[in-house]
C-alpha cells in the first residue's frame, strides 16, 4: 500500500546515498592524489633549481671568458703602447726628423690616453649606477 505524497522518499533516499557516495569517492581520490601532486610539485621545483644552476654556471663561464678576453686586450694594448713609446723615443733621437712631427705624435698619444681614461671613467660610472640600481632589488628578495 502506498501513501500518496510519501512515495518519493525511497527515491530521494537513494539519490542522497548516491550523492554521499560520490562525495566520499571524491575525497578519497583527493587524498590518494596528494602524494602524487607533492611529487610533481617537488619535481617542478627541482627542474627550476636545475635551470637556475645551469644559468648561473653559464653566466660564470661567460664572465671568465670575458675576463680572459679583456686580459688579452689589456696585454696587447700595453705592448702596443710600449712599442709606440719606444718609437717616439727613437724619433726624438733622430736629427733629420722635424720637431713638429714628434710633437704631433706626442700630442696624439696624450689625446688617446685622455680619451681612454674618459671612456674608462664612463664605464666605471655605468657599473656603479647598475650596482646601485640592483641594490634595492637585492634587498627586497
Amino acid at each position: 500500500m502506498t501513501i500518496p505524497g510519501i512515495s518519493f522518499i525511497p527515491t530521494a533516499a537513494a539519490g542522497l546515498v548516491g550523492v554521499w557516495t560520490a562525495a566520499i569517492a571524491l575525497v578519497a581520490l583527493i587524498i590518494k592524489m596528494r602524494p602524487i601532486m607533492k611529487k610533481l610539485e617537488h619535481d617542478r621545483i627541482k627542474a627550476l633549481e636545475d635551470r637556475f644552476d645551469a644559468a648561473d654556471a653559464q653566466r660564470a663561464a661567460e664572465r671568465q671568458l670575458h675576463d680572459a678576453e679583456m686580459a688579452l686586450v689589456r696585454h696587447r694594448l700595453n705592448g702596443e703602447s710600449a712599442t709606440l713609446d719606444a718609437l717616439v723615443g727613437l724619433l726624438e733621437s733622430q736629427v733629420s726628423i722635424p720637431p713638429d712631427t714628434i710633437k704631433r705624435i706626442t700630442e696624439s698619444r696624450t689625446a688617446a690616453a685622455l680619451g681612454f681614461a674618459t671612456e674608462m671613467a664612463a664605464i666605471t660610472e655605468a657599473r656603479i649606477a647598475l650596482a646601485r640600481a640592483a641594490m634595492p632589488a637585492a634587498a627586497e628578495s
